[in-house]
C-alpha cells in the first residue's frame, strides 16, 4: 500500500504564493516601474558608458539624458507612440521561421 502525504511547501512555493499578496504587487509595480525607465535611458541614451572618468563631469550628461527621456516621453503621450515595446525571440515567433543565418567572414589563409 502506498500512501502519498504532500511536502510542506519549499522556498519556492513559498515565494509564489507571496507574489498573490497586494503588498507585493504594490511594491513590485514601484520596482518594474524603475526597471523600465533603467531601460528606456540605456537604450535610447547610452547612459552606461560615460566619456568622463570623475564623478563631477559625468553628472552633466546624465542631467541631459534624463532630459532627453522626460521630452521622449512628453511627445510619446499624444501621439500614440509607445515608450518601449518588448522584445521577442525566435522561439515566440508563431510561424516558426527561422531567421537568414548572419554572413560570417572566411579568413583567408
Amino acid at each position: 500500500m502506498l500512501v502519498l502525504v504532500a511536502a510542506p511547501p519549499g522556498p519556492t512555493q513559498q515565494q509564489r504564493i507571496a507574489q498573490e499578496t497586494d503588498t507585493w504587487k504594490r511594491r513590485f509595480t514601484k520596482h518594474s516601474d524603475l526597471e523600465g525607465t533603467i531601460s528606456q535611458a540605456v537604450r535610447t541614451t547610452g547612459i552606461r558608458r560615460s566619456r568622463y572618468r570623475d564623478q563631477a563631469t559625468t553628472a552633466l550628461p546624465h542631467v541631459f539624458s534624463a532630459a532627453a527621456i522626460n521630452l521622449h516621453r512628453v511627445d510619446a503621450h499624444p501621439t500614440g507612440h509607445p515608450i518601449g515595446t518588448t522584445r521577442r525571440t525566435h522561439f515566440a515567433d508563431p510561424d516558426l521561421k527561422p531567421r537568414p543565418h548572419r554572413k560570417t567572414r572566411t579568413r583567408r589563409p
